[in-house]
């Protein structure tokens, strides 16, 4: 268990846990932790139970590294002692937990069974914790295995074309993707005041667009109603004077059609020979 080779002192005062944690807040070593919600205090013993947990869930693959340490002696009294002569001598050693700390971090394993090592050391812990991901980490695969290969294909973010939308410009989809804004479903379901923030937040003059009309499309084009969004688009450009007119096509040339234009061809040169 851990606790440490040498102090200045061999008793301390009990103290007061409040704030939260400062330092040791982050993931920094592993890809997953365990963070703190509450303060308290937690043994070594508690400590190690955890540490024992986690790494027989995984069965000693990918490593575990403990970001706490119990330097806090605690003294305790032998039973049936009186009142005074003194404090007790130390009996065990804690760490003093505020809420964010990072207690255990893993990495090397798949995020399931990191998962599940950790849900069975935060039940040897005294305080209620979560299980926390470090914000740039990737799936991990085993090698030798299926998943290895789709490990080495880039990841891509699946969006919508926004510039579908009709009066929609590229400089307001940029401004929409700032935002994090790329799909219908998340045009379709923005507020109007927070549409309007945006729009008014780069300068642009609120009533030179018409934002209303904009999340009509995106609602249409998430549910997949394009005849109904054809309608819907055909009376908005009718309204602006942005009417679409398509010239009829010229008919279709036939075999029988070309035979007959080349007879008549023969018969007006035959024609003309015979006047000459």
């Amino acid at each position: 268990m851990l606790m440490p080779k040498r102090t200045k002192f061999r008793k301390m005062q009990k103290g007061r846990v409040k704030g939260l944690a400062q330092r040791g807040a982050r993931v920094n070593f592993g890809d997953f932790g365990i963070k703190a919600l509450e303060s308290g205090w937690i043994t070594s013993r508690q400590i190690e139970a955890a540490r024992i947990a986690m790494t027989r869930r995984m069965k000693r693959v990918g490593k575990v590294w403990i970001r706490v340490f119990p330097d806090k002696p605690i003294t305790k009294k032998p039973a049936e002692t009186r009142m005074g002569k003194g404090k007790g001598s130390p009996e065990y050693w804690v760490a003093v937990v505020k809420p964010g700390r990072i207690l255990f971090e893993l990495g090397g394993v798949p995020e399931d069974l990191a998962r599940e090592a950790m849900r069975l050391a935060i039940q040897k812990l005294p305080i209620k914790c979560k299980v926390v991901v470090r914000p740039d980490f990737h799936t991990y695969m085993p090698k030798g295995t299926e998943a290895s290969e789709a490990s080495t294909l880039k990841a891509t973010v699946m969006t919508d074309d926004l510039t579908k939308i009709y009066g929609l410009g590229k400089t307001l989809v940029t401004l929409l993707e700032d935002e994090g804004i790329t799909t219908y479903a998340g045009l379709a379901n923005l507020s109007l005041d927070r549409l309007r923030e945006i729009i008014t937040a780069d300068g642009t003059d609120e009533a030179s667009v018409n934002e209303e009309t904009w999340v009509r499309q995106a609602q249409l084009l998430a549910d997949g109603n394009y005849d109904e969004l054809n309608d819907y688009v055909d009376a908005l450009r009718a309204e602006d004077g942005n009417e679409i007119v398509t010239e009829p096509e010229a008919a279709a040339e036939t075999p029988e059609a070309d035979a007959d234009a080349a007879a008549d061809e023969a018969t007006d040169d035959g024609a003309d020979d015979e006047n000459a």
